[in-house]
């Protein structure tokens, strides 16, 4: 599966307020993503309250 779309990466960044974060991927020269929704399954991570 050279082409695949499932990438597995390291959450680089989060942004709290805007519910966005920056992921590195180490097998493509430790490239950034631009910025993506924060996205969960099962509540197993939630944003800290920005109370």
């Amino acid at each position: 599966m050279p082409n695949s779309e499932i990438r597995i990466g390291k959450v680089s960044s989060v942004n709290c307020k805007s519910g966005m974060m920056r992921v590195t991927y180490h097998d493509k020269d430790d490239s950034v993503t631009c910025e993506y929704p924060m996205i969960t399954n099962n509540d197993e991570y939630r944003m800290p309250s920005s109370a």
